[in-house]
């Protein structure tokens, strides 16, 4: 095998730093926005729910079902992935307090408190950040579609429209 040049190696550092760096923005990232994303979409159910609490006595039977069943779908899908999220961090938790207990070196302990967060930031990336685009995604379009009936029935009331269906 060939001996790699300092140039190289230097290089090779620098790419790693850089690709380290991305990994941190791109967790923090993830983190910041699925709080975001958790404010808005617990306003939206406390919208939805004022909202069908108006329009229920206008509604059909199976209306207020569809209305039921969407909310649900997307409630539960939300509480699941904030359970699964909840329970990973809570593991990640124990692992560095485990850690912190162990009677290490600073260099061993620094390297192992290091392989643990590059372990967690992988998860993150390959796991956390897809599951939580697809449980937006069914949280949301079920929350809209939900919505979007409770609207129709508000406007069916104030215009004199059919009710649905």
């Amino acid at each position: 095998m060939e001996e790699l040049s300092t140039e190289q190696k230097t290089e090779a550092e620098n790419i790693k730093k850089v690709r380290d760096i991305l990994v941190d923005i791109q967790t923090k990232a993830f983190d910041r926005g699925a709080a975001y994303n958790n404010l808005i979409l617990l306003g939206g159910y406390a919208g939805a729910f004022t909202t069908w609490n108006f329009t229920r006595a206008t509604m059909s039977p199976e209306a207020l079902a569809a209305v039921g069943l969407l909310l649900t779908i997307s409630l539960t899908t939300f509480v699941l992935f904030e359970v699964y999220k909840m329970t990973n961090n809570v593991r990640t938790n124990l692992q560095q307090r485990a850690l912190c207990s162990e009677n290490l070196p600073a260099s061993q302990f620094l390297a192992r408190m290091a392989e643990l967060q590059k372990r967690v930031d992988s998860h993150t990336l390959k796991v956390m950040m897809p599951a939580w685009g697809v449980s937006l995604a069914i949280t949301a379009l079920t929350a809209i579609g939900a919505i979007g009936l409770l609207c129709y029935a508000f406007l069916a009331t104030l215009f004199g429209w059919p009710r649905w269906p």
